[in-house]
């Protein structure tokens, strides 16, 4: 157990709320992150927020964000605070005990099938990158133990920002983020996600060169057509009842991804 002593206590006064858990490390050496972060709870030390590794949240953004998180559709609050990404934003607000008062756009509202315009080449590239680095599936809002809304997502991944910037520039639509990776090994990841029902049926049609995840591919666009054939009944905010096809492909989408990522996993144990 390494001891601390008055120059490091002072040291984790000053830099504690203000700098990168790296350069942390790297001032308070040979003191671990965890042991850093048990002493600065110990002398009741708070973390300021960071957006990212290098941009500090100024006072004036907290306060934008905190005036206008309950209010403002998240594409207006990315425009009134532009150094951050709709991840940062959404993490800042939960330590800044800001929850959301805007009602959710439903899913149904938004049902015109979105046109897409690519080139064969385009295509062949959107449909061979979501087959080795997307994800198609159906997810639910609200608690596992309870019956939820479901909504279908495409969401594509890499660790080249290019490439995900590129796929977001022929497509026009999606949004676009960054994972922050935890661990120096690995890299951060960079998304485009998909979560309009018109989004993501335009895109699985367009892109009907799909392999690995063709059937994922198929069960989500059958999902979304039959919601949206049902649209007219959504009626006073409530979500339609499911049909028990509708129930089954969720059930059977999950078992396809579930059976995937069992399969990565063996293949690099092996």
């Amino acid at each position: 157990m390494q001891l601390w002593t008055r120059e490091q206590i002072e040291k984790i006064k000053r830099l504690y709320s203000r700098v990168p858990k790296e350069v942390l490390v790297k001032e308070l050496a040979p003191h671990s992150l965890s042991g850093i972060r048990h002493k600065a709870n110990r002398l009741g030390l708070k973390r300021e927020v960071f957006s990212d590794g290098r941009h500090l949240w100024s006072e004036e953004e907290k306060k934008i964000l905190i005036e206008n998180y309950s209010k403002v559709p998240k594409k207006d609050l990315l425009k009134l605070i532009p150094q951050t990404t709709l991840e940062t934003l959404y993490s800042t607000a939960h330590y800044l005990r800001r929850k959301r008062k805007v009602p959710q756009r439903s899913l149904l509202v938004n049902i015109a099938e979105r046109k897409f315009n690519l080139s064969d080449v385009e295509r062949g590239y959107l449909a061979g990158f979501i087959d080795g680095e997307g994800a198609i599936g159906i997810f639910r809002h609200g608690s596992r133990h309870i019956e939820g809304d479901y909504y279908p997502r495409v969401t594509i991944v890499n660790s080249c920002r290019d490439a995900i910037e590129f796929c977001h520039k022929i497509l026009g639509c999606g949004e676009l983020g960054i994972q922050r990776s935890k661990t120096p090994r690995h890299k951060d990841r960079w998304f485009l996600r998909f979560g309009a029902m018109g989004e993501v049926l335009g895109l699985l049609k367009e892109i009907n060169l799909l392999i690995v995840k063709k059937r994922q591919g198929e069960l989500v666009t059958e999902f979304i057509e039959s919601r949206l054939l049902r649209a007219k009944e959504w009626k006073n905010g409530k979500w339609l009842p499911y049909t028990d096809r509708e129930l089954k492909i969720v059930k059977e989408v999950y078992e396809l991804n579930r059976k995937g990522k069992l399969v990565k996993a063996r293949e690099k144990k092996s």
